[in-house]
């Protein structure tokens, strides 16, 4: 949930960046750096459907969830916000959109679902604009080690469709300590690939989730360059 820079899904890119900005928005990305924002006002949010609470309590989708945690990049120390900041309906489905903050601006968005037991993300972006197709299987609900997913779709872009693999392993249980307290979790590790003309490129993307709390730490890599993200407090309702 971390860019190494600046917000790669606004239309800023060079040519041959878009491989990145896409492994980037696939893994729920925003940059890093400054102090802890304060929290926004939400309210030019527009909610399409009633607020639903998920079952999935590995993934807690209410909206007014929030979570704030403590990156590491580059040698440099900054602070994220996430929170669930409404609904959304992509395609023929209603999902919670889960948007991430710094210095009190929103910089990216993902919505995600919840069907049967399991926890679908469909769409990503700066404004929760580009389509997963098909959607991408992120847990089952409840997780057991040695849990697979593989995937294979597009990431429906204004400018036209980038191809994207994933395939992810869930272990655990695995306690990890944090600054909000110490839990039991489940890590999915994730190797996400994208292909556009010219350039390919590969993210390794390790989350640590605990039950009725989310994500507790994740660690991502790009290209040699890592981000640590590490949970300092939240609300969960």
């Amino acid at each position: 949930m971390n860019t190494l820079h600046r917000n790669p899904c606004i239309p800023c890119l060079k040519p041959g960046a878009a491989f990145a900005a896409a492994l980037l928005c696939l893994a729920s990305l925003t940059g890093c750096g400054g102090p802890e924002p304060d929290w926004p006002d939400m309210a030019y949010l527009t909610r399409d459907a009633a607020p639903l609470k998920s079952n999935a309590s590995f993934f807690p989708l209410a909206v007014g969830n929030r979570w704030v945690y403590r990156m590491q990049a580059l040698g440099h120390t900054g602070s994220l916000v996430i929170a669930i900041t409404g609904t959304k309906r992509v395609g023929n489905v209603v999902g919670f959109v889960m948007t991430s903050f710094l210095k009190g601006k929103p910089v990216q968005s993902e919505v995600y679902a919840v069907l049967g037991h399991q926890v679908m993300r469909l769409a990503t972006g700066s404004q929760a604009d580009v389509q997963i197709v098909p959607p991408a299987p992120m847990m089952r609900t409840p997780p057991n080690d040695g849990d697979t997913y593989d995937w294979h779709g597009r990431f429906l872009f204004p400018t036209g469709p980038v191809i994207g693999d994933l395939s992810a392993e869930v272990t655990g249980p695995e306690l990890v300590d944090t600054p909000a307290g110490s839990f039991r979790t489940y890590r999915l590790d994730t190797v996400t690939k994208v292909r556009v003309p010219g350039s390919q490129g590969k993210a390794l993307i390790s989350v640590w989730l605990a039950p009725g709390v989310g994500m507790v730490k994740q660690e991502l890599e790009i290209e040699g360059k890592g981000v640590t993200s590490v949970l300092q407090s939240y609300r969960v309702r």
